[in-house]
């Protein structure tokens, strides 16, 4: 276990956001600045190295919320910025150069993950008293938005692979699409049921999962039960195959990892947590790390690097 933010009289609490396939770790720090409390987003190495995120001073933005990270640094996150209404949806490279994400006039906008093409996966909605819209949307590194009117269909997106596979629920249905937010085809042969679920960053990996279990989904052939994977609820999966998630049973709640066909609690595979700590794993990198929310015995949130054991 490592502290990404380390500690300090003026920090407040500290939040996590996401990790990239390669150990980056994303989030936002509540900073007390005499009277007032500011947010600033942060990325933290493997190595320990820590970064601060904030919105250029030339976009005229402030960043709000760091929601995830590529690869090369740059961070997918919210703000509030002039002209627009907030929240609103930022791309913030390494050197701090601020892209506020294009949108339609008048609409909100919530990011959600960022690969390592520099793709961004997120929603804009409108609403007013008569009125409710919402989109999908996909925004490449380069070009226009991929919009996707979702407003009257059931769909939840899981996430976000590095080959531009979105995959999430479409009416309940376990689905993907490819270069857009779409979810325009069923991830397996008949069409299975799926509440929520995750894709490698490789897009070979697609797993979901219902009140049976999860399920290893390949599109033309069938949803397969994983082994040892019984109330298993995945988040993340990284391209070995080990996956974090949530299991719930009549008798406990937890955090677990799951790995070769063995799902076992989170405290069980990290270094040592104190006693009375409590987490929530949020993400997993392909070196194992794990971007996990944690509290400690007074309640106080903190952002954290759990590092897998073996």
């Amino acid at each position: 276990m490592s502290a990404i933010i380390p500690a300090g009289q003026s920090i407040v609490d500290s939040s996590v956001g996401g990790a990239s396939s390669t150990g980056l770790i994303t989030g936002n720090v509540t900073l007390q600045a005499g009277d007032a409390m500011i947010t600033r987003g942060f990325v933290s190495s493997p190595d320990g190295a820590t970064r601060w995120v904030d919105a250029s001073p030339a976009s005229g933005c402030r960043l709000t919320a760091a929601w995830d990270v590529s690869s090369s640094g740059e961070v997918a996150g919210a703000a509030t910025c002039p002209g627009v209404p907030a929240p609103s949806g930022v791309r913030i490279a390494p050197d701090g150069t601020t892209t506020i994400l294009d949108t339609k006039p008048g609409y909100t906008t919530q990011v959600s993950s960022i690969n390592d093409r520099g793709t961004i996966l997120g929603r804009i909605n409108y609403s007013t008293q008569t009125q409710y819209v919402l989109d999908a949307v996909l925004w490449p590194a380069a070009g226009s938005p991929r919009i996707t009117d979702v407003s009257t269909v059931d769909q939840y997106m899981w996430g976000l692979s590095n080959t531009d596979v979105v995959v999430g629920s479409r009416a309940g249905v376990a689905s993907y699409s490819v270069g857009t937010a779409e979810l325009d085809g069923a991830l397996s042969t008949p069409p299975a049921q799926a509440n929520g679920g995750a894709i490698s960053p490789n897009g070979k990996i697609t797993v979901g999962y219902t009140a049976a279990g999860a399920y290893r989904y390949r599109p033309g052939g069938p949803a397969s039960l994983v082994s040892g994977a019984a109330d298993f609820q995945v988040t993340s999966v990284n391209d070995a195959g080990r996956a974090i998630g949530w299991v719930s049973t009549p008798t406990a709640e937890y955090d677990a990892v799951w790995q070769r066909g063995v799902s076992r609690p989170l405290a069980d595979v990290t270094q040592e947590l104190p006693v009375g700590w409590r987490t929530l794993a949020v993400d997993i990198a392909n070196t194992g790390d794990i971007a996990a929310q944690v509290w400690d015995v007074q309640g106080k949130p903190r952002a954290m690097r759990l590092v897998a054991l073996s």
